[in-house]
């Protein structure tokens, strides 16, 4: 009985070898063959010059379209535009269309009037996409996830009025992309040009919208709020890159027959000014460097600006020769903060009255070259003992100068600064 039980396991053992080694020398190879990926690549005549690249997975199919591409203008089979489609056929099967990608890194789209990508994509391998044309429509149905490795959108100033459109469950996600990534270039001579001006300025959203941003006579800018017609001037009109005496901003802007209030100087706004520059009423908010170094005279008297961001003006390092020329600023009463190093290295601001509202500044938001301080409140702004003072007088209500004296202690015993009275 014991032998027969031991024989019945050894035949067992000997099936399970036998089946091990059917598996691994006949059916395993066999799946794996299955399953490797297979590539090939091929161009289809309706779309002359894209080469596809297609992979085999299993039973799944997809194809990788190579963007690699030149005269798109001057293609008679792209006259409707480049609409990517979502299938394609090759040798009697069908591919979805889930990768872009170009060889150089870089998808340049040119000339055509229409631009669409279709729901299937899934990356886009691209670091950078250049997109130029007039108002053209750009219609992006996949997800915002397949961007991920894309660094710089970026659209001609032709392309300014261009709107953007994505799928409606997408809208946060693309609206937060493009402010990211999105950038209109500006040129203002054929041999300079401002990169990175400006943030995302295509429309995103419904049809029959207007789009985010436009040009007017004095200059680019952007629809912060189209029920409220409120704009952002982001490029300021290149007639103020060599005029001389006061370029005075206009407070509102008309477009399509609508009026806009100019509420914000954005980014590198005046980044080519060699004026002063006077800014109307309307304006509530400045963006850091929106003034470029050549600017002469900042007036902000009117304004509603209640606080100064740092690095207001434009200054490119070290450089002696390309520090910021400004000589004069004039704060509005509005204005309640100064931040920090907000007119830093501004060598030729020799003076700055801090209006009454004023309630602190910022760690060396003044050069030690600013020779005076007029302060015009009843209470000294905290933070104007963290000035970078040298041979400067302090100027205050006579009220205030023994507070002045005690707080700058420190920098009136080394000789940096002296407080008198306010005339």
């Amino acid at each position: 009985m014991t032998n027969l039980l031991m024989i019945g396991k050894l035949k067992k053992i000997i099936c399970l070898a036998v089946l091990t080694l059917v598996y691994l020398i006949v059916i395993k190879p066999e799946l794996t063959i299955a399953s490797e990926e297979h590539e090939e690549e091929f161009e289809l005549t309706s779309m002359p010059g894209v080469t596809y690249r297609i992979k085999k997975n299993g039973v799944e199919r997809e194809a990788v379209l190579n963007l690699d591409i030149e005269g798109w203008e001057r293609n008679e089979a792209y006259s409707n535009g480049l609409i990517i489609p979502e299938i394609i056929e090759h040798d009697g099967e069908e591919y979805l269309v889930t990768e872009l990608t170009d060889d150089n890194g870089h998808i340049y789209i040119s000339g055509l009037s229409k631009v669409e990508f279709p729901a299937t994509i899934k990356k886009i391998s691209a670091r950078n996409i250049t997109i130029e044309g007039y108002s053209i429509p750009i219609i992006f149905r996949c997800s915002s996830e397949a961007f991920s490795d894309v660094q710089h959108i970026g659209l001609d100033e032709s392309a300014i009025e261009s709107i953007i459109y994505c799928p409606d469950n997408e809208l946060e996600e693309y609206k937060n992309l493009m402010d990211k990534i999105c950038k209109v270039t500006f040129y203002d001579t054929e041999d300079f040009h401002r990169s990175y001006c400006g943030l995302a300025v295509a429309k995103i959203g419904e049809e029959n919208v207007i789009p985010l941003a436009f040009h007017a006579d004095s200059g680019y800018y952007k629809i912060l709020n189209s029920k409220k017609k409120t704009v952002a001037l982001i490029c300021a009109d290149f007639n103020t890159t060599y005029m001389e005496g006061i370029y005075e901003q206009p407070g509102t802007v008309s477009y399509r027959g609508n009026k806009y209030h100019v509420t914000q100087i954005e980014y590198f706004a005046f980044h080519m000014s060699r004026c002063g520059i006077k800014l109307p009423s309307t304006v509530k908010k400045l963006s850091t460097e929106c003034f470029g170094q050549h600017v002469k005279m900042v007036d902000l008297s009117e304004t509603k600006i209640k606080k100064i961001k740092k690095n207001l003006f434009l200054d490119y390092g070290d450089n002696d020769s390309s520090e910021p020329e400004v000589a004069e600023v004039i704060l509005p009463e509005s204005c309640t903060d100064i931040e920090r190093k907000a007119f830093y290295r501004c060598k030729k601001l020799q003076s700055i009255t801090i209006p009454s509202n004023v309630k602190t500044i910022g760690y060396k938001a003044f050069y030690k070259k600013c020779k005076n301080y007029y302060i015009l409140g009843d209470i000294l702004p905290k933070g104007i003992n963290r000035q970078y003072m040298k041979s400067s007088i302090v100027y205050v209500k006579s009220d205030l100068i023994d507070e002045a004296k005690e707080i700058l202690k420190d920098k009136i015993k080394m000789g940096r600064c002296t407080v008198e009275k306010l005339k």
